[in-house]
């Protein structure tokens, strides 16, 4: 408890964030704004998650819809951004997708997706590729995944 007679009088630890991520979390509370960068942003995100603000989560959605988006952090953006629903960056992300996405079904990164990415850009109304390509790409993906997975359990 923070206040009453059962109140503790000892520091309360945050161990979960660090100083200056928790630091700038308060200060958004306080001030209504605060310094959200690419370093600091998933973690302010997780913050404003687990107190429910979502105004500091929305500011969060606004500034991760201005990242450039590459096929390196792709996957990991992907992530994160279904993990904590944020709309207005997800819908960023699928435009990238819809755009690139010649590229991203020939990447390395393509055969580690996830099925719920793979569902995802299925899903997707415009694409810069042929429905027979994707077709292939996934087809090609999955019998790469199962013929590694058979060799695996065979041994």
């Amino acid at each position: 408890m923070l206040l009453g007679p059962l109140a503790t009088k000892d520091p309360i630890p945050i161990t979960t964030y660090s100083y200056e991520n928790f630091k700038e979390f308060l200060t958004f509370l306080y001030l209504g704004k605060c310094a959200i960068n690419i370093e600091n942003v998933m973690a302010i995100v997780d913050l404003a998650e687990s107190y429910n603000v979502q105004l500091l989560k929305d500011k969060c959605d606004t500034f991760l819809t201005n990242i450039e988006m590459t096929d390196a952090n792709l996957y990991t953006v992907y992530a994160n951004l279904k993990m904590y629903s944020l709309k207005a960056a997800l819908e960023n992300l699928f435009d990238y997708i819809s755009f690139n996405v010649e590229t991203i079904l020939s990447s390395f990164g393509f055969m580690s997706a996830k099925k719920e990415f793979i569902l995802d850009i299925v899903k997707l109304e415009t694409l810069s590729t042929t429905e027979e390509n994707l077709f292939n790409s996934i087809s090609f993906k999955f019998k790469h995944e199962l013929i590694n997975n058979f060799v695996f359990f065979k041994y």
